[in-house]
């Protein structure tokens, strides 16, 4: 068999201090962790959420410039007159006949176009290039390259996207122009990014297309001149797939990220994912602009992301490590300091017994904590209390034995025997035989009950059966002017009460009632209210006095405030006598209740829980 071994006190507040401390760490250092991670983490979402934001939007601005100047340039109709001018190549005015004079108006017309198109654009140069394409094939170009030639529109290939939209903008990039190219020497310099839209003359009927230009440096130099927060990559995708940003190649890797942005079902804004190229878990952030339709990606790799975190949780890690093993030393040194004085309190209860309870261990320990010399006072308190347990104890017993003394007393006085005697006598006279035999045997059976010391406490049932043998004495007695009902519920005949706790209350009701009038009733219900059981004896009689009520009611209040049993007497037994045993054996949820039903009688209802 196995045994445990046996542990010093020392050795077990060590180890009981020491778990304790280690558990609590430990679900602190695991909360705050948490805690802190995931605010850690929430904090870097929200920083890579706004810079995404902060990427996408600038790429807004620097294309909404672009859209402007479009704008600008296809509501101006001094551009439309003078342009439609220099498409016609005539003046249809009849002042204007010579072929000087169409001449210099051409010429006019041009200068003014170009200068109405360089003020469009402004001092500030939010653009690079504005060209206006004629249907018939005439461009006039404005900005870095100012010139006018003719091109086929229709060979164009946006030029059926931009006859669709209906004036609506296109934006292409990364698109290059030989015009513009010879003005820079890096290669994202010679790129491009456009912007389109129908040219409608003052009739609403289309003239051409306006072509914005502007160096893909400037339009993404917030992400060309980005510095990596957390080694990230950045991406921007346009409606069909293709990488605008950075210029390089179609490549299947990245390739990947538009993929699975459009053709996954992903709602929220940033998530993680295991790259099929990479083999690494990435996090991604996308925005979709509604206003140039292009898609900013940035893709992070989640140790990288994390990697604060990870810091921050080594750092928790180890300082956890060093102020565990300090608490332990704390534990140890807090153990040893405590064993002396609580050992001595262990010997003096080891000490303790009843045998020595008379002798006086009321003696203080060497100690200065507060909570050992409590624990020792209180040990002294619970000696001083357990002696005046003891001594109720003893007294509640003696009040016990005083009950069932004066109980019996009260069923064998004088006056019930003479009565009882009396009866039989007048039955002998009269040769009622059976009348006395029943008699002598009844009266035999509650002498017999009275008697018995086995038990304090017994089953309604016998108690009943008392009571009814009681009845029928009493019923021969009063030669059929008693009347009684007993309803009882089986499931209440096995409840255990005070021995002689029922009888004198139906003795009680049978004295007081034979002073009226006949016929007498007394009726005996039991029921259950709650989780209580419930007896009732309800008579016909003159009921309980003011004066009765007010002095039992007095004397159950002051036991129950003061928690001292009386003595009790025989002439003063009765009804208190039922109660204290009753407080006795239910010494919280005692049922005791006394009062007068109309239009007369006495009502008494005793119980307990179940």
């Amino acid at each position: 068999m196995f045994y445990k071994k046996d542990r010093t006190i020392q050795s077990t507040l060590f180890s009981t201090y020491a778990i304790i401390l280690f558990i609590s760490f430990i679900v602190f250092s695991l909360f705050f962790i948490n805690w802190q991670a995931h605010k850690i983490k929430n904090e870097t979402f929200v920083s890579v959420e706004q810079i995404t934001h902060n990427l996408s939007a600038s790429v807004d601005r620097e294309i909404q410039m672009l859209d402007t100047v479009s704008m600008n340039v296809a509501y101006s109709n001094l551009v439309k007159e003078r342009f439609s001018t220099y498409v016609d190549y005539h003046v249809s005015s009849s002042d204007l006949n010579s072929k000087e004079d169409r001449k210099y108006n051409y010429t006019n017309n041009i200068k003014i176009l170009g200068d109405l198109l360089t003020a469009i654009i402004g001092p500030n140069r939010p653009v690079d290039q504005v060209n206006i394409y004629a249907m018939n094939g005439n461009v006039f170009s404005s900005g870095l390259n100012n010139s006018m030639r003719i091109e086929n529109i229709t060979e164009k290939t946006w030029y059926s996207e931009v006859i669709n939209a209906k004036g609506n903008k296109i934006i292409t990039q990364n698109t290059s122009d030989e015009y513009l190219s010879k003005y820079f020497s890096s290669p994202d310099g010679k790129a491009f990014v456009s912007l389109y839209r129908v040219y409608f003359n003052t009739l609403n009927v289309p003239q051409g297309i306006i072509e914005v230009k502007k160096n893909f440096k400037q339009v993404f130099k917030d992400l060309l001149h980005y510095q990596p927060t957390f080694d990230e990559n950045i991406f921007v995708f346009n409606q069909n797939g293709e990488v605008v940003f950075p210029i390089l190649k179609q490549d299947a890797s990245i390739d990947y990220y538009f993929d699975i942005l459009h053709k996954s079902n992903y709602t929220s804004p940033i998530f993680q994912i295991e790259n099929p190229y990479s083999r690494k878990n990435e996090f991604i952030k996308f925005i979709r602009s509604n206003y140039t339709g292009l898609t900013t990606v940035i893709v992070i790799q989640k140790n990288k992301l994390f990697t604060s975190l990870n810091a921050f949780i080594t750092t928790i890690a180890l300082a956890s490590i060093f102020i565990l093993i300090g608490a332990s030393v704390l534990a140890f040194l807090a153990a040893k300091f405590i064993t002396t004085p609580l050992h001595n309190i262990y010997k003096k209860i080891r000490k303790f017994d009843f045998e020595t309870l008379s002798e006086d261990i009321t003696t203080d320990i060497s100690t200065n904590i507060i909570e050992f010399k409590t624990l020792n006072q209180a040990f002294q308190k619970m000696q001083i209390k357990l002696k005046a347990s003891l001594a109720t104890q003893l007294l509640i017993q003696n009040q016990e034995m005083q009950s069932k003394m004066l109980a019996l007393q009260s069923q064998m006085n004088p006056h019930f025997l003479y009565n009882s005697l009396s009866t039989i006598q007048a039955m002998a006279a009269e040769n009622m035989d059976k009348e006395i035999i029943v008699m002598c045997q009844t009266i035999s059976k509650l002498l017999r009950y009275i008697s018995s010391d086995k038990e304090s406490l017994v089953s309604l049932k016998d108690e009943l059966n008392h009571t009814l043998d009681y009845l029928k004495c009493m019923e021969i007695r009063y030669e059929g002017d008693l009347f009684y009902t007993i309803n009882i519920p089986d499931e209440l005949l096995e409840i255990k009460l005070p021995k002689l706790s029922l009888q004198p209350i139906v003795e009680n009701s049978v004295k007081f009632v034979s002073n009226t009038n006949p016929p007498w009733q007394i009726h005996i219900t039991g029921f259950i209210d709650g989780n209580a059981w419930k007896v009732s004896v309800l008579d016909t009689g003159p009921g309980f006095s003011q004066e009765k009520l007010l002095d039992i009611g007095q004397k159950i209040d002051h036991v129950n405030a003061t928690n001292l049993l009386p003595s009790l007497e025989l002439n003063g037994m009765g009804l208190m006598n039922i109660y204290i045993r009753f407080k006795i054996l239910y010494p919280n949820d005692i049922i005791f209740k006394l009062d007068n039903v109309h239009p007369h009688g006495a009502h008494v209802t005793l119980g307990g829980p179940l």
